[in-house]
């Protein structure tokens, strides 16, 4: 009963630490994408949309992942504000970020992270194989 106790606690832990791991280095990662964009780096990738054809949207998740910028809806499609300039946004699909910049700018780190947490599992499977093999 103690090593199930005992198991469940370790497993628990590592879940927590490792989600935890993930939230940090997803907001990290989400942030210097937005620092890019906000450096004009994916200007081709930029849309001019008029002040008053667009509205705010009330997506409370987008609103907490985006925090203090301002997020907009038109035709079905969710827009980031870059900028603003006179009566126009210059905005940037919520699709172009994730695809083009947090993977492209972060792909390194996303590999980093990931042979961390594989490479432990390889070891340990390496190690087990070993002791059976004698």
């Amino acid at each position: 009963m103690k090593d199930k106790k005992n198991l469940f606690f370790k497993l628990s832990f590592i879940i927590f630490f490792s989600m935890l791991l993930i939230y940090i280095v997803f907001i990290l990662s989400f942030s210097q994408a937005i620092s890019v964009l906000h450096q004009d780096l994916f200007s081709s990738s930029l849309e001019q949309i008029k002040i008053e054809d667009a509205k705010e949207t009330n997506n409370t998740l987008l609103s907490v992942l985006f925090l203090n910028n301002l997020v907009l809806d038109k035709n079905d499609n969710t827009y980031f504000v870059i900028k603003v300039e006179n009566s126009r946004y210059f905005v940037m699909s919520i699709k172009n970020i994730l695809s083009k910049i947090i993977l492209l700018i972060n792909l390194p780190l996303l590999l980093l992270i990931s042979s961390l947490f594989l490479l432990p599992i390889y070891f340990n499977f390496k190690k087990k194989n070993s002791t059976i093999k004698l």
